[in-house]
């Protein structure tokens, strides 16, 4: 006879007993394992949250957590591992409507004979009171906070956007209002004359108003989505920032390829040919002109930094659009400095910021890693290359011409 044997066949016929009576119990239950990985859950659990046994045994927990709590629950998980019982920690999960559940959670730990864990079980209940407490409410409305005050950090750079865009076109209106008005004054000169240059001075004015719209827009809380040519809003914002790059001693060229053409520019502002007129990105336009203006804002400050140091001559930045198979990768690049790797694990942090005091908060990787990943079914990351630091946006296409193809087709 064994008695360690027996003591270990003993607990574990203990604990199967014990999840056994949990699972048919009035309480949430759910076990486990030491990655997260949801070993087992009973149907109060489900009938909680709104799914069904497949849809959840097998998948990491953090994964039905709501977004602001997955850095709370981590800590709490590891704080569960090393202490071997948590109590009475409150958080937020995700039914699968979208809707959030706030639960209490006691916890404890299955260890082997040797003390490693094995797995969690845990129990929740709801909060006595139905409504959301005062600490909860915060972390809820926190994401929807720092995407303002991210928009109040690139007010500035989208100023001086509007300012550059506005001083040619206010120069050109002006001599064309004079010019009008000595023609006017002149024996002899036609009406279409006139005419043309009136026409003209509608077109300027038209173009600011669309750039004011543009800025006013730019700072609501959400806007509609719609399908958009990625290749057109990256000219946009290009635009937007010609002359600060021009400024800067900035080169840039723009790439787009796709299995059908190539093209590049560069110091130029035209337009690819684009053959995939077709394959659109579905977003807010606003809000993906806030991600692209905020990542050429990085670079450029990264070359000026690499400038200054005297590391680089002049600055160089490439964009790259490449369309795959369901999606498109939109790449930027600049011939700055390569990032730590510490800083590098760190540039989607909320607040972080190599930037000195009181150029930057720290929210525009995180605001646009936010948009990308939850609305846009997206991801972003960044690399060091030989060539400078790449920031990589990968996107899902949608193919309208199929999808208008199948509609004749089936009607």
């Amino acid at each position: 006879m064994n008695p360690k044997q027996d003591s270990t066949d003993l607990l574990r016929t203990e604990n199967t007993a014990l999840r056994e009576l949990i699972r048919r119990s009035s309480i949430g239950y759910h076990s486990i394992d030491d990655s997260g990985i949801i070993l087992d859950i009973n149907q109060v659990w489900l009938d909680t949250l709104g799914y069904s046994q497949d849809e959840v045994v097998g998948r990491w927990f953090g994964d039905f957590i709501h977004e602001t709590y997955l850095e709370k629950f981590k800590a709490g998980f590891s704080r569960l591992k090393e202490k071997g019982i948590i109590e009475n920690f409150t958080f937020v999960l995700k039914h699968k409507d979208g809707s959030p559940v706030e639960l209490v959670f006691n916890g404890t730990v299955e260890r082997d004979e040797n003390r490693r864990f094995i797995r969690s079980h845990s129990a929740f209940h709801r909060p006595e009171s139905a409504r959301m407490s005062a600490e909860n409410r915060i972390y809820m409305n926190l994401e929807e906070k720092i995407l303002s005050k991210s928009r109040l950090e690139l007010m500035g750079d989208m100023l001086c956007a509007v300012a550059h865009q506005w001083r040619q076109p206010l120069n050109a209106l002006a001599l064309l209002v004079q010019d009008t008005q000595e023609m006017a004054d002149l024996a002899g000169i036609g009406a279409g004359e006139i005419k043309d240059n009136t026409v003209l001075s509608m077109e300027l004015i038209m173009k600011m108003s669309s750039t004011i719209d543009d800025f006013r827009s730019f700072f609501s809380n959400r806007h509609d989505e719609e399908h958009i040519q990625i290749t057109d809003l990256l000219m946009e914002c290009i635009s937007l920032v010609f002359s600060q790059l021009q400024q800067s001693g900035i080169d840039f060229s723009v790439i787009c390829e796709c299995e059908k053409d190539y093209f590049s520019c560069r110091n130029e502002l035209t337009r690819p040919d684009c053959k995939q007129t077709g394959r659109y990105v579905l977003c807010s336009r606003m809000e993906m002109k806030q991600i692209i203006l905020n990542i050429i804002s990085n670079a450029r400050s990264a070359i000026i930094s690499s400038i200054e140091k005297g590391l680089k001559n002049r600055g160089e930045m490439e964009f790259h659009v490449k369309f795959l198979n369901d999606s498109v990768v939109l790449s930027v690049r600049n011939n700055g400095e390569q990032i730590k790797d510490d800083v590098l694990s760190r540039m989607f942090e909320p607040y972080f910021t190599t930037r000195d005091e009181g150029e930057g908060i720290g929210l525009g990787l995180f605001v646009s890693k936010t948009i990308i990943e939850k609305y846009m079914k997206g991801s972003i990351d960044i690399l060091n290359t030989d060539a400078g630091v790449i920031v990589r946006i990968v996107l899902p296409v949608h193919n309208m011409e199929t999808q208008t193809d199948n509609i004749i087709t089936n009607s």
